[in-house]
């Protein structure tokens, strides 16, 4: 399942791009099946709500932005020239059908598809998969298999896995087990970065994200998640090596789940013995 996408567009015809770029702070821009509301954003100078009616309710499909301002040297065209332009999803929208509609509102928009800025990937399972994960990796008699390497020295420090509880004052409740690549460690934007925790506990205390508990269409007792992060860096050279295409506007369940469960073991694995212990068994996809 996808929890977060970002697509990076080149501008194929410029007549809306150069119209709803004078747009000022709160002015929309109607293309009739769906608006552009420009408001502020934190990295991009030109940044716009995409809006459209579902009966009489307004839906924020997501978020389309250009225009790099606050970084140095930033880099906001093409090797063709073509500027770029970015649409991120809310989070919303992946977990209706409103997703399927990235591939006409770019198209109405005159944008082409470049690449995959940023994917996260996730699964849930019933069980506690931070828990599972902790007991792999503190049983001295199972091999940890660490970003490719196998570890050897069981004492020395491992910044790359970080454990963080949460709970009441007197009882920590929750574990996330957070397991990044070397280069994920100080920028997100960069490698690779695997995170479990319990779902169903963020919902309630924290993100609010009922809409996930609707998409299940029944009461949940227990909700964990096991999720990766990925750039684009790590999605071109996967489908790359494995002369895949990655279709933006009809998603590929299949491709996405094998995608999911490389990036996983390719961060940390196990090894009892002869015996590979890898991600499809600790969550439960293979016996």
């Amino acid at each position: 399942m996808i929890d977060a996408l970002t697509v990076c567009f080149e501008v194929g015809n410029r007549y809306h791009y150069d119209r709803i770029s004078e747009l000022e702070y709160g002015e929309i821009y109607d293309l009739y099946e769906f608006q552009l509301v420009r408001g502020e954003g934190r990295y991009y100078n030109n940044v716009y709500t995409i809006i459209y009616m579902d009966g009489d309710n307004q839906v924020e499909f997501g978020q389309l932005k250009f225009n790099i301002g606050k970084m140095a040297n930033p880099n906001n065209l093409h090797d063709n020239g073509s500027p770029k332009v970015w649409i991120s999803l809310n989070n919303k929208s992946l977990y209706t059908n409103d997703q399927n509609y990235l591939g006409f509102i770019a198209t109405k928009l005159g944008l082409e598809p470049h690449n995959i800025t940023t994917l996260d990937l996730c699964l849930d399972t019933s069980f506690n998969v931070s828990r599972l994960l902790r007991q792999h990796i503190r049983n001295k008699f199972i091999t940890t298999i660490l970003n490719g390497t196998k570890v050897k020295d069981r004492n020395a420090d491992r910044p790359e896995i970080t454990y963080t509880f949460s709970g009441s004052l007197d009882k920590d409740k929750y574990l996330t087990v957070n397991v990044k690549q070397r280069n994920a460690m100080k920028d997100k934007t960069r490698g690779v970065t695997l995170t479990t925790y319990d779902k169903l506990a963020e919902i309630r205390n924290s993100s609010g994200k009922n809409y996930i508990l609707d998409y299940y269409k029944e009461p949940l007792e227990r909700l964990y998640r096991t999720e990766v992060h990925l750039n684009n860096a790590e999605i071109k050279e996967y489908l790359d090596s494995r002369g895949l295409f990655f279709n933006y506007y009809m998603i590929d369940e299949a491709l996405l789940e094998e995608m999911f469960f490389y990036h996983l073991n390719s961060v940390i694995r196990f090894k009892d013995g002869r015996q590979d212990i890898r991600w499809e068994h600790l969550l439960g996809r293979v016996s």
